[in-house]
C-alpha cells in the first residue's frame, strides 16, 4: 500500500499472472547432447561438459514471459489536503498493519490496512474523528497487460 494523503493505492498481485500464453519450453536441441555431457561428466571433464550444456541446455529466451500486475485498488479522498497538519505513517511488521494519521481542518484521519495471506484476506479501515467528514471514491485499474488483452486502450487516471 503507496500513495498519500489524496490518494492510497494497494497494488495487487497474484503469481499466476504472466504475459504471453502456453508456450513449449523445452530446447530440442538439448537431447542429442545430453549422452556427451553424461560421459564428460563421468569422465570429470567438467569445463568440456559445460560448455557444451550452456551452448545447447539453456532455454530459449525467445518463450520466457513476464510476471504482471494484476492491478490496483485506490481510494481518492474528498477533502481539502492542501492543510494538512501532524502528518505520521507507520508499518508494524508483527502485526502486518499500515497506518496514515494526519489531521485537515480540524478533524483528525486516519487509515489502516492490514494483510493476511494465510487468511487471503486484506482489510482497511477508514475513519475521521467528525461525522460525515470522510469522503472518498474507490476504484479499481486493472493492469497494463489486462487492460490490452480487453482492448480498453483509455486512460483511466488524470
Amino acid at each position: 500500500m503507496y500513495g498519500d494523503i489524496e490518494e492510497d493505492r494497494l497494488a495487487m498481485n497474484i503469481s499466476t499472472l504472466w504475459s504471453g500464453g502456453p508456450s513449449n519450453k523445452n530446447n530440442p536441441i538439448a537431447a542429442p547432447h545430453l549422452e556427451k555431457v553424461r560421459k564428460l561428466m563421468l569422465e570429470e571433464k567438467y569445463a568440456e561438459a559445460k560448455v557444451i550444456v550452456e551452448n545447447n541446455f539453456l532455454g530459449n529466451q525467445d518463450i520466457y514471459w513476464t510476471h504482471l500486475p494484476m492491478g490496483e485498488f485506490y481510494t481518492v479522498f474528498e477533502h481539502d489536503s492542501s492543510k494538512f497538519s501532524d502528518y505520521h505513517t507507520e508499518l508494524v511488521i508483527e502485526n502486518s498493519i499500515y497506518r496514515m494519521s494526519y489531521s485537515s481542518n480540524g478533524v483528525n484521519y486516519q487509515r489502516e490496512a492490514f494483510a493476511s495471506n494465510s487468511d487471503n484476506l486484506i482489510a482497511i479501515r477508514l475513519s475521521s474523528s467528525k461525522a460525515k467528514t470522510l469522503s472518498f471514491v474507490l476504484g479499481m485499474k486493472e493492469g497494463e497487460f489486462l487492460i490490452k488483452q480487453r482492448g480498453l486502450m483509455k486512460r483511466l487516471f488524470k
